[in-house]
């Protein structure tokens, strides 16, 4: 695969251009959202060697951490905590997939934004279209 194409490479270019409020799920492009939701299904099933999580890994980090990352960057977390944004970042994930295929709705202001992405409080009103 051409470097360029990779996902994790289209995330960064992404995130160059949209800045970290382009990695909140309703501003992912159809592509990017696709493949993160690809990893996610690929964690929850235990098939992370056929399909690696380095495109959402990428996604939690940044909006962790905020745009200071690099390439020589140390980052450390405790495993507990990044397995939760995990979870909550694919949940919010499949949740803007089906906002789109219009099988929910959820109004704008119940959103993740980057101050309340990762709160565990959080309340999202959903409504089932279909």
């Amino acid at each position: 695969m051409n470097q360029g194409n990779h996902p994790a490479n289209k995330l960064i270019a992404h995130v160059k251009r949209y800045g970290i409020k382009g990695l909140l799920p309703q501003n992912l492009t159809d592509e990017l959202l696709d493949r993160m939701n690809l990893e996610g299904d690929a964690m929850d099933e235990d098939r992370t060697e056929e399909t690696p999580m380095s495109v959402v890994l990428l996604a939690v980090l940044h909006l962790i951490n905020g745009p200071k990352i690099s390439e020589a960057m140390e980052i450390k977390i405790d495993p507990e905590l990044l397995m939760e944004h995990f979870y909550s970042y694919t949940t919010l994930l499949k949740i803007e997939d089906m906002r789109r295929k219009k099988d929910i709705e959820v109004s704008n202001e119940a959103l993740p934004t980057l101050e309340n992405i990762f709160d565990p409080k959080r309340n999202i009103d959903i409504t089932f279209l279909k």
